[in-house]
């Protein structure tokens, strides 16, 4: 009879630990359950990705000084797929006074939690430059790339409000012949048809 009781109470005892471990993973090793998951955490899933912003553009270079203006307010959009490791090939349009470009190219968001999201991007592409020289207006295409950075902050699940840097490189396809020299004649020193701008924007994104 005695047996029997303890061996009752040892098979309860052993059922009510069995049933603390099992039900209370959550607060024994500080993992978040399914309910209060991170809201924010879809946009880190793959999906479609698209947003468009402003800022202002500052140029520079030799060729700056034939543009109509060496700062002005430019916009930006772009448009890809993001992939589930963050990097996301896109096609990205930049628009100013004077220059407008398409480019591809990769952006990739760093893996984090939370809403604040930190980005870099680099694109190629061309650019169609005006450029002014006394009254004559000439339009030229350049090859372009691009660098850049910058830091989203979740809104939403799948909006979001960023700021960004960027830097850009640009230089002339076809740049016109030099005239030619005449005999006994020093020629002069062709003005470089490079331009580089510096662009502070911000914007909105969106996450499909």
């Amino acid at each position: 009879m005695s047996f029997s009781f303890h061996r009752t109470c040892g098979a309860g005892a052993a059922a009510t630990l069995l049933l603390l471990f099992t039900t209370r993973p959550a607060e024994a090793d500080g993992t978040a359950q399914p309910a209060a998951s991170d809201p924010f955490a879809a946009a880190s899933l793959s999906g479609v990705t698209f947003g468009a912003g402003g800022g202002v553009s500052s140029f520079f270079g030799d060729a700056a000084s034939r543009l109509d203006a060496r700062s002005a307010a430019s916009f930006h959009a772009y448009g890809g797929y993001r992939f589930s490791n963050g990097l996301s090939p896109e096609l990205a349009f930049f628009g100013a006074t004077s220059v407008t470009g398409l480019a591809p190219g990769l952006r990739w968001w760093f893996p984090v939690e939370g809403r604040l999201r930190p980005w870099f991007g680099a694109h190629t592409g061309l650019d169609h430059v005006t450029l002014t020289s006394g009254d004559s207006t000439t339009g030229s295409t350049y090859w372009s790339v691009d660098t850049g950075a910058g830091l989203d902050l979740m809104v939403t699940h799948f909006m979001s409000f960023g700021v960004a840097a960027d830097w850009t490189f640009a230089n002339m396809l076809n740049p016109p012949r030099a005239q030619p020299v005449p005999p006994g004649a020093t020629a002069a020193e062709e003005p470089s048809n490079a331009i580089h701008w510096v662009t502070m924007r911000a914007g909105l994104g969106v996450s499909l």
